[in-house]
């Protein structure tokens, strides 16, 4: 079998690979509140300012990085915050922060207001993907702006989707000001749930075993 993930792919893998492709969902980890952050997670959080807008990933042939300058440069009073392979590094508003074990990732993201996915949509493999971040920002309610990714059309209005700075920065100050009850919440956690790896054993081993 060849496991499928992002649905605008299946079938193109069914055409090279026929009678062999099955979509397989997305997985993401579950959230459980933690009742106390990590040291160098509250350190961090010291650090950068809110409101805080976060790109859980690093930059390595993902993001527009032309695209992120911009936005970051316009929004300068919004902290943005994404992954690397270094320590923590401070550029303006941009803070880099060395990669964290899962819960300190998800004790990081109660902390931020806004979840960016700034994918570089020129790419194919970037254009098709169904990133497992954008569950994990479900799991906590939180808005999310990304670009035109053709997964993700489904999602709206749970998320927001610029094409292009104009749209992107739109998308980012209106989510910045999403009140904390607001049913969208509520809808992206259940989303996120649906997408945990304990509500989807059943069918991983159906999907596996054929049964």
């Amino acid at each position: 079998k060849v496991l499928v993930v992002p649905t605008s792919m299946v079938e193109k893998i069914e055409n090279i690979y026929p009678n062999k492709t099955v979509k397989f969902p997305q997985l993401t980890s579950i959230f459980s509140p933690q009742s106390k952050k990590s040291d160098r997670v509250e350190n961090f959080l010291k650090l950068i300012p809110s409101p805080r807008i976060i790109y859980t990933g690093n930059f390595n042939n993902r993001i527009d990085e032309n695209l992120y300058r911009t936005i970051t440069g316009i929004m300068k009073d919004c902290s943005f915050l994404s992954f690397h392979e270094k320590p923590f590094q401070q550029v303006d508003n941009i803070f880099y922060l060395p990669w964290l074990e899962k819960n300190e990732v998800f004790s990081l993201l109660e902390e931020c207001s806004v979840g960016f996915m700034p994918y570089d949509v020129n790419l194919d493999h970037n254009f098709h993907c169904l990133p497992l971040k954008l569950f994990e920002y479900f799991q906590l309610g939180m808005p999310l702006v990304s670009t035109d990714l053709v997964n993700i059309q489904y999602l709206k209005p749970l998320l927001s989707i610029g094409k292009n700075t104009e749209e992107l920065i739109a998308g980012l100050r209106e989510s910045l000001l999403e009140p904390a009850d607001s049913s969208l919440r509520d809808q992206r956690r259940a989303v996120g749930k649906e997408h945990s790896t304990s509500k989807q054993a059943n069918l991983i081993k159906d999907i596996v075993y054929g049964t």
